[in-house]
């Protein structure tokens, strides 16, 4: 697994769903591994690739293309070091493989992170190697509060466009409120769950927890409502303007839609 040297990774989550996200893991070698995760490992994700299913694993096409630059040496400490470089071409076909059949366009967003893993070394007999019994410094571009890449919702937010660069005007995800509200409804029902052994069927039952009091007060959105299903539930919450609609579950599926063929 590369990351178990210094390593830069991204993680890219075309439908904004957090699930069938991709990641890509580079070392200064030049070393990949790539995966796709149906879900998050937290919600017992699925991890389809090459350290699973050895020669079978899913990977990026041939198409991609990775380069790596070193400005020094390779684990000779005697050299003026100074750091390394990555450039990366990854294939849309490849990211959006599974997870969603809109083709990029202007204005669109996607959900995206950058993690630069750093370990703690020693010179031993002219060489690096890694202090022992301590933790790696995880560097991020979007911060998360917490250790863990593995938290789509977190991740920032890639803007297509087709004018010259830095000539875009930056847009605002339209559905961030209700992204938001999804996420706070989520992360009270575990919550919730954690401390009496299930999940909460009303609001009136979920107000106490975390953020969810927003939700209950119907002040951003109308008020959640949640079925309960086999493995767990469904809370749908409804914008403001009643033009869309955030469903999530409790494997972390997240969906936007529109509310017009649906009866609120």
């Amino acid at each position: 697994v590369i990351f178990q040297d210094n390593d830069f990774e991204v993680f890219v989550d075309p439908a904004s769903s957090s699930h069938y996200y991709k990641e890509l893991e580079i070392n200064a070698l030049a070393s990949t591994w790539a995966l796709c995760l149906n879900k998050p490992y937290g919600n017992s994700g699925y991890e389809n690739s090459s350290r699973v299913f050895p020669g079978k694993g899913w990977d990026f096409s041939s198409a991609a293309e990775y380069a790596v630059h070193v400005d020094g040496s390779l684990n000779v400490p005697s050299i003026d070091n100074k750091g390394w470089t990555v450039e990366m071409a990854l294939p849309l076909t490849d990211l959006m493989y599974n997870n969603t059949l809109l083709k990029p366009s202007p204005g669109m967003m996607w959900r995206i992170n950058f993690s630069r893993v750093q370990w703690h070394v020693k010179v031993v007999d002219h060489h690096f190697e890694k202090v022992a019994n301590m933790a790696e410094d995880n560097w991020v571009w979007s911060p998360q509060g917490e250790v863990a890449m593995h938290l789509p919702e977190r991740w920032g937010f890639l803007q297509f466009a087709d004018n010259k660069v830095n000539a875009t005007d930056l847009l605002m995800d339209p559905h961030w409120t209700l992204r938001s509200l999804a996420r706070f409804l989520y992360e009270a029902q575990n919550a919730f769950k954690e401390k009496r052994g299930e999940y909460a069927s009303t609001m009136d039952l979920l107000a106490p927890f975390d953020l969810s009091k927003v939700l209950a007060k119907g002040t951003c959105s109308h008020v959640p409502t949640i079925s309960m299903t086999q493995t767990g539930y469904t809370a749908r919450i409804v914008s403001a303007a009643a033009d869309f609609e955030a469903l999530i579950s409790e494997d972390r599926l997240l969906q936007i839609r529109s509310t017009a063929d649906t009866t609120i």
